[in-house]
């Protein structure tokens, strides 16, 4: 439980992307398809910490 709170952690977007990705093959889920072009839209921030599209 203390990872999912750690301020050390890291998830890169780019897997977060590939996890939406995932889901959204098996099943058409509108909602994960905009978080997914959010996801990729900055290739710059793929190996980023998922918090760094927040700025």
């Amino acid at each position: 439980m203390a990872r999912a709170y750690a301020d050390a952690s890291h998830f890169p977007v780019s897997l977060a992307a590939k996890d939406v990705s995932l889901t959204t093959a098996h099943a058409a889920l509108p909602v994960l398809e905009s978080v997914h072009a959010a996801l990729t839209s900055r290739p710059d921030l793929a190996d980023r910490d998922l918090s760094a599209l927040r700025a």
